[in-house]
């Protein structure tokens, strides 16, 4: 039963000077049902690989290529039968097989011109033995042929057709468990064609006229008539694809495929769909737990399309049963332009910080991170906050980001400041006060190269890039009603995942700022400590919330992902699929004088010299989807509630 079927006719732009890398969607069809959002971005699973590269990427893996230039450590070659190519060529078959299970590496054959000895037609297949998750195999296809290049004025070679088959497992197989296959059990299939039809090289085009015809055909108005895709797709579609919209229709008068389209939705996003017009969850932070409020619940909403593709109602309540408070936010977003992302949005609210700006990790009010957290004091900051916010696509990898806040800050915590007398615009020596009034507008932007991203509930959601992520901010306090404070923060970073060929990846981000005027230390920066037995990427993980303080900062953050380099040559550990990683992550500053005397009643560390380090070593891929790591503080043992080390588990989707 097909639970999402698209079609897709677009224009692509490739130069190298000037550099221009870029797909403008003209037409897109869609079957209409509930899965269509959820399912519309599977770009991870459809490849397209340059057989001629020595590494291919698969998710976030790499395999070896079959003409790798040192292809025969990795590859045993047979050679096959020959045909006749239509122009009259002789092709060769040359079949291949890893040498090693457990490599990553293809099986497959290779069709080669005898004449020209160039890959005419490639098909290669990865299966389960080489440690993918949620994978029983991936079968890859790619056609070549030959286009004629006006500057070298002769025919050369162009990937025009390729095809991928990603069949997923089933049943027990589905968590890691080594189990025989079940022909027989209901599977996910996910398979995509891609024709490329009529390339044109090197048509020495002015740059000039060539970006404005992009920027020009630059849409969202994707609906076509079907007069339009008879007349413009490249291929006939196959006689299964034609028969999946006759069947559809059908299908969306079926109750029992409507549920269950729609559980699947349901458990794949977290948020439950009411028609096309309100959204609600998400349900992994319905229910938590911490010591001020006991039981949290949240529920969250969303408008629809079905209301309005340009404006979007949000916002979410909280209940604790031992505050008894109700906590919560409301807003509202506008899209000006989803082609050329620019988006305003305002919101006002009041709750907990929970909320985590990080699209990859939960927020930290579910009932996992409850379950584990750090017998430690509650270091939450209780936030009234009004923001206006706008995000701005300047270009294909630039994006800028723009906001104006004016918030209270109320900590649980010990915590209190002095503040300014007006008469003589200098704090009080004896006068203390514990709400924080803060007028900030800050602006950053971000540059990714080949950065994927989704929309989802109005937001660009960034799906990552293998290039490096550079980024850079300002922030302005100033004063205004209640607000005392006027300082500057800057701050610049670099942050990367690195594919180290054959198994390994290299996460890294590295940051530093400083900031300039004399305030309270809840406004300078403060390294985010973990309060959970919850691995964190991005935070450290045996460094207590509020530990560290200071003005001017640098740190980094490191996971060393294995990929089963050193697992997959233990025969048992190898079919349950661990993997290894190692984390490395430091944090150094220090505070100016005039920070340290105005701050020297307030419970925080300095860091000396010696930066702040912890490391760990782990097991990942636990039934798929669980890790389990050492975490160990290797200095600064003595500060309250330091963690010497730990056990932290994890929760992560990868394949």
């Amino acid at each position: 039963l097909p639970i999402y079927f698209e079609e897709v006719i677009a224009n692509s732009y490739h130069s190298v000077s000037p550099n221009i890398d870029r797909e403008n969607i003209i037409a897109k069809k869609t079957l209409g049902l509930r899965t269509d959002e959820l399912l519309s971005h599977l770009e991870k699973f459809y490849f397209f690989f340059n057989i001629y590269d020595n590494w291919l990427p698969v998710f976030d893996q790499t395999y070896v290529s079959p003409l790798n230039s040192n292809a025969f450590s990795y590859y045993q070659y047979f050679e096959g039968d020959t045909s006749l190519s239509d122009n009259g060529d002789t092709l060769q078959q040359v079949r291949f097989i890893p040498l090693h299970d457990y490599e990553r590496a293809f099986r497959g054959m290779l069709w080669i011109n005898k004449r020209t000895m160039a890959v005419e037609t490639a098909d290669m297949r990865i299966d389960k033995t080489a440690n993918l998750n949620f994978v029983n195999d991936i079968n890859y296809s790619q056609d070549y042929k030959q286009v004629y290049d006006s500057t070298s004025d002769k025919l050369v070679y162009m990937p025009y057709k390729f095809s991928s088959e990603v069949k997923f497992e089933s049943g027990l197989a589905l968590f890691g468990i080594p189990v025989s296959e079940n022909k027989n059990s209901l599977r996910l299939i996910i398979k995509n064609t891609t024709v490329i039809d009529k390339i044109q090289l090197n048509t020495a085009e002015p740059s000039a006229v060539l970006s404005s015809l992009i920027k020009k055909e630059q849409t969202t108005n994707w609906d076509k008539p079907e007069s339009y895709w008879e007349k413009n797709r490249p291929e006939s579609l196959t006689l299964h694809e034609n028969s999946i919209y006759r069947m559809v229709d059908s299908l969306k008068e079926n109750s029992r495929f409507q549920r269950d389209v729609k559980l699947i939705a349901f458990a794949g996003t977290g948020y439950w769909d009411f028609d096309k017009y309100v959204r609600v969850g998400p349900y992994s932070s319905f229910i938590s737990h911490n010591p001020i409020e006991g039981w949290r619940f949240r529920l969250g909403f969303w408008t629809m399309p079905g209301i309005s593709k340009k404006m979007n109602l949000f916002g979410y309540g909280a209940y604790g049963t031992k505050d008894q408070k109700l906590k919560g936010l409301l807003g509202i977003k506008y899209i000006w332009n989803e082609a050329r992302w620019t988006k305003t949005s305002f919101s006002y609210g009041s709750d907990y910080d929970f909320i985590i700006d990080q699209d990859d990790e939960l927020d930290k009010d579910n009932i996992i991170s409850s379950l584990f957290r750090k017998n430690i004091p509650f270091t939450r900051v209780y936030i009234k906050q009004a923001l206006l916010k706008h995000e701005q696509y300047l270009s294909p990898d630039l994006t800028a980001r723009g906001s104006l806040t004016y918030k209270e800050l109320n900590p649980v915590f010990d915590f209190q400041y002095r503040p300014i007398n007006p008469d003589i615009d200098k704090p009080y020596d004896s006068v203390f006060a514990k709400k924080l009034p803060v007028a900030e507008a800050s602006f950053e932007i971000r540059y990714a190269h080949k950065e994927r991203t989704t929309i989802l509930n109005y937001d660009n959601i960034k799906l990552g890039t293998f290039f490096p992520v550079l980024f850079a901010g300002y922030s302005f306090g100033f004063e205004q009603g209640k607000a005392q404070f006027e300082y500057h923060k800057i701050k610049v970073g670099i942050e990367q995942k690195l594919r180290l060929p054959p198994k390994m990846m290299l996460y890294y981000k590295l940051e530093a700022g400083k900031i300039f005027g004399t305030v309270p230390y809840l406004l300078l920066n403060i390294p985010a400590g973990n309060e959970y037995y919850v691995a964190s990427k991005y935070q450290f993980n045996t460094m207590a919330p509020y530990e560290f303080a200071s003005d001017r900062y640098a740190s980094l953050h490191t996971r060393l992902y294995l990929g089963g380099l050193l697992f997959d040559k233990i025969p048992l550990i190898r079919k349950l699929g661990w993997r290894e990683r190692f984390s490395y992550n430091a944090y150094w500053g220090d505070m100016t004088r005039s920070n340290t005397d105005y701050n020297k009643n307030s419970n925080f560390n300095l860091v000396g010299k010696t930066p702040f380090m912890e490391a760990s070593t782990g097991i990942e891929n636990i039934f798929h989807v669980m890790s389990i790591e050492y975490y160990r503080r290797l200095n600064y043992l003595d500060n309250p509630y330091a963690k010497k080390d730990g056990i932290y588990i994890g929760v992560t989707l990868v394949f």
